[in-house]
């Protein structure tokens, strides 16, 4: 089960959700929330195979990829290689480094491989992110954080990107992007010089590289 889900996001098709969706319907569905100061998240869990994280403002993840107005999309789209969204390979990172630097080397050490399947919603007229999921296969670590972590990566994806939509995702009610990502936690800098002194020798300076540095990620700009 967990290698046929991992497929159909790998796939990068336009329906990956809905397929999904249908996949897991078969299992039983428990819906929680977390009301934090000012917003509230999602949990909703699918029997032991799958887990969702994300904001109640969100559309629900289950939704459809149609055309603006509401028709559905063909089923050979995949096969034409249509994008809806031009994603160069500095916003791939960004996004990575964004995630990295959210989780605490601490954290790391606990995370035990896990990956975390996070997915955007992107505005057809804008570009910007509308919405932000996370997905976790078989996961126990990863979704017994605080979800104020996932709130940290998602307000920060926001605030970051406007992305290129493409002629073809102009026309789509909303664009899709996914990447499945095991994190590497944020690298942790240790002064190298001696604090500054009377005489104005010594003062700041890092061991180590602040900038995330996973690059082993799967990605997928939709509609495709």
């Amino acid at each position: 089960m967990k290698k046929l889900l991992i497929f159909i996001f790998a796939c990068g098709l336009h329906n990956a959700y809905s397929q999904t969706a249908n996949i897991l319907s078969e299992f039983p569905f428990v819906r929680d929330s977390i009301e934090m100061d000012g917003y509230t998240y999602y949990i909703d869990k699918i029997g032991d195979i799958a887990t969702y994280l994300y904001n109640a403002n969100n559309r629900a993840w289950s939704a459809e990829m149609t055309y603006a107005s509401g028709e559905p999309l063909p089923a050979e789209i995949p096969t034409k290689g249509q994008k809806s969204l031009n994603v160069t390979t500095i916003q791939r990172q960004t996004l990575s480094n964004i995630v990295d630097n959210s989780f605490s080397a601490e954290q790391i050490e606990k995370f035990d491989d896990e990956e975390i399947f996070i997915s955007l919603h992107i505005s057809p007229i804008t570009g910007h992110v509308t919405d932000v999921y996370f997905m976790f296969l078989e996961s126990e670590y990863a979704t017994a954080l605080p979800v104020s972590i996932y709130r940290e990566i998602e307000l920060a994806i926001k605030s970051s990107f406007c992305f290129e939509v493409t002629d073809f995702g102009k026309n789509l009610n909303y664009c899709f992007y996914f990447w499945i990502q095991c994190p590497k936690g944020r690298i942790e800098v240790t002064p190298t010089i001696p604090e500054a002194t009377d005489d104005g020798s010594g003062g700041g300076g890092f061991t180590g590289n602040p900038i995330g540095n996973n690059t082993d990620i799967i990605t997928s700009a939709g509609g495709r």
